[in-house]
């Protein structure tokens, strides 16, 4: 879940302006009317929970949740989607008394109810998404009371309870156990990062899609290769022209003319292709998507007398390792929290080691930077999703931004925090190009330079309000985790954020109808391959 915004530029350089900003902050967050419209969001009552082997607690009770207008067109439909199948339907039918989020996971749920409930006896309760993925809740025997577990931070048993609530549950039977200390470490990112081992970088984010997109690069690295070598040799050259013109005689003139036009522009796109640096197809997206798109092209044309170039699978390649189907990147069987571990070689032929781990949600991206800055990693980047607000954006966009805000359940702004080392780098590169007058490099490809970021416990505080208070504020952008990288940054180590947008609040895309395989969220994970590429200085990868 995340989000972005603004574009107009905000000196924090002299008292006044910060002084200025305070009072806007103040003004804007602050008054009793806002927390109106932040749906009196969570009124929050502590009730003691006394010393206990199970840790200090507190109870936050949500009352006097309204259904305001929201950025999004559908929260409601946004909330369904993510409850489960059986709790949504007992939701539904009015059989749920009370659903308690408990902050902690099962070991801590267990322990709570034995010391603080004494008397409530738990049972499991399975049930399912709507994909089919498998969780579970307990169930207090004799009731109609669900305990919700498996919430790791308060960011995430926030975001539950909001989504129970605008899935249909009333805010009087919707209950928070949160724990007063949320700084602990999560032993389940301990033990995954220690089963992954030591590293030199890391990235927190889209797992699935550097699997996939990393071996893409590199089979599209080895064809251009393949292809270099082939046409080096004069005699493939002769005898590639020599089959392209026996093609071109038989599609003939007149009203075949188009496709012998056609087929004559792809082959010297081939040459071309040949006679580029193979090296740029892996670093540059465009060039990746050129070279495919040409390949699926030439697919559907006649390969008469071309076996040695293309096959019914596209271009030929040199096996890798001795293999022609392979996979970049090793799965790291451990405690369950998904870890990759990938091999490179960066700028000036070293072998680096890379983890990649999916995304956590909320403040336990602070938690899961500190195990992989222990693990050795000198540089960790988080590339995550977030909603646009400003004018001009477009799902799809990468954008990187320059300082990090936390807006609170409680109408609260933290920050900013800034040393944000991607948006130096790519800032940096961008005036480089300007200055040089060369035109924009790869990373320029649709890619936003912003200054302000906010990170929300939930999507579902995001109200019309609270969206145009933060366009006020010159924020440009909004999701989930980010802000935890930056609020206690290491001084020796490197942190950074690229976000690709994939809503946009108060416009016509909202976070409700976002696809995360959508052919357009597909090829924006292809184009941000690239700044990590550059960020990291990655010249190849190694597979298995």
């Amino acid at each position: 879940m995340k989000r972005s915004g603004s574009s107009v530029r905000v000196s924090h350089g002299s008292k006044k302006v910060l002084n200025k900003m305070a009072e806007m902050l103040k003004k804007n967050f602050y008054r009793l009317e806002s927390f109106i419209f932040l749906f009196s969001f969570f009124i929050i009552s502590f009730q003691p929970a006394g010393a206990s082997g199970a840790g200090g607690y507190e109870t936050v009770a949500i009352e006097n949740i309204s259904h305001l207008k929201h950025s999004m067109a559908n929260p409601f439909k946004y909330a369904s989607s993510k409850i489960p199948e059986s709790i949504k339907k007992l939701i539904a039918s009015g059989r749920v008394s009370k659903l308690i989020v408990f902050q902690g996971g099962k070991e801590n749920c267990l322990r709570y109810f034995k010391e603080k409930r004494i008397g409530a006896a738990l049972s499991e309760f399975a049930d399912t998404f709507a994909d089919g993925a498998k969780t579970s809740f307990y169930k207090i025997s004799g009731s109609d009371i669900y305990i919700d577990y498996k919430n790791y931070g308060r960011d995430m048993a926030v975001h539950k309870a909001l989504l129970y609530h605008f899935a249909g549950l009333s805010a009087p039977k919707i209950e928070i156990v949160a724990e007063e200390d949320d700084g602990a470490t999560n032993p389940l990112f301990y033990e995954s990062v220690k089963a992954a081992g030591r590293c030199d970088f890391a990235v927190i984010g889209y797992v699935r899609s550097f699997v996939r997109d990393f071996t893409l690069r590199k089979m599209t690295f080895e064809k251009a290769k393949f292809l270099r070598d082939h046409f080096a040799k004069g005699v493939n050259r002769l005898k590639t022209g020599t089959a392209i013109k026996r093609l071109l005689l038989r599609v003939g003139g007149g009203a075949n003319r188009p496709a012998a036009d056609e087929l004559r522009g792809f082959f010297r796109t081939v040459e071309l292709i040949a006679d580029s640096d193979p090296s740029v197809f892996f670093r540059d997206s465009r060039y990746y998507f050129a070279l495919t798109e040409l390949e699926a092209a030439l697919l559907k044309t006649s390969r008469e007398g071309l076996d040695a170039l293309i096959t019914e699978k596209g271009f030929k390649y040199y096996p890798v390792k001795g293999k022609y189907n392979f996979k970049a990147g090793e799965y790291v069987h451990s405690a369950g929290f998904d870890i990759r571990r990938f091999d490179a070689l960066v700028s000036g032929g070293a072998k680096k080691r890379i983890l990649i781990a999916r995304h956590p949600y909320g403040e336990q991206a602070r938690c899961l930077a500190e195990e992989l800055y222990s693990a050795g990693a000198r540089r960790v980047l988080f590339l995550g999703s977030c909603g646009g607000f400003d004018e001009g954006l477009q799902t799809g966009d990468i954008l990187i931004s320059r300082k990090f805000y936390r807006f609170d359940e409680s109408g609260r702004f933290h920050g900013p925090y800034g040393a944000n080392d991607a948006w130096r780098l790519f800032k940096s590169l961008s005036e480089e190009e300007k200055t040089a007058g060369r035109e924009p490099s790869p990373y320029k490809n649709r890619v936003e330079i912003k200054d302000y970021h906010v990170s929300v416990p939930s999507p579902l505080v995001e109200t019309k309000r609270t969206v145009n208070d933060f366009i006020a504020g010159n924020i440009s952008s909004v999701d989930c985790e980010s802000f935890y990288l930056f609020e206690n940054k290491h001084a020796s180590r490197s942190a950074g954020a690229v976000f690709i947008v994939t809503d946009l609040p108060l416009k016509d895309h909202t976070l409700e109808s976002f696809d995360s395989n959508s052919p357009a969220m597909l090829e924006a994970q292809m184009r941000a391959l690239d700044l990590v590429i550059q960020y990291f200085g990655i010249e190849d990868i190694a597979v298995n």
